[in-house]
């Protein structure tokens, strides 16, 4: 009779850790309809002689590199030309992103010169996945029109 108590306690026991585990298995999924946070980054570099910027943004979507373009674009699909980064930015401001930290790599480049590469990381209030990029499309995206 005491292994059956024992056998039905571990039993019970098992069922409740798979009970919490199954409602866990979604814990990085909010609620339908709550807000949650989330990133992209944006990476500004100087462009050959142009005084213009390149402007990338990072979703965290896959991109293939050899393939994909990253650089912002304008409603028909071309690539937008920014003066600065701080122009970027508040191109980003203006469809709710906010600037949360900002960086700089450099990159060697022709063997000898090195070229400074501004990242900005910006965050972003959203009820749905679809709204991350709202207002905002890059090159691919309109190439995939």
């Amino acid at each position: 009779m005491k292994l059956i108590f024992k056998i039905a306690a571990v039993l019970a026991g098992i069922v409740a850790c798979c009970s919490a585990y199954a409602q866990n298995a979604d814990a990085n999924q909010a609620p339908e309809g709550a807000a949650y946070k989330v990133y992209c980054e944006i990476s500004c570099w100087s462009s050959g002689l142009s005084d213009k910027k390149t402007v990338e943004v990072d979703f965290g979507q896959y991109s293939n590199w050899l393939s994909g373009n990253r650089r912002l674009a304008d409603e028909n699909g071309k690539a937008i030309a920014f003066n600065s980064m701080i122009e970027a930015t508040n191109y980003m401001a203006r469809r709710g992103w906010t600037l949360e930290q900002a960086y700089v790599v450099s990159r060697q480049t022709n063997g000898t010169s090195i070229t400074p590469i501004l990242h900005y990381l910006m965050s972003k209030m959203v009820t749905s996945d679809e709204q991350i990029v709202e207002g905002l499309m890059t090159v691919d995206m309109g190439k995939a029109k």
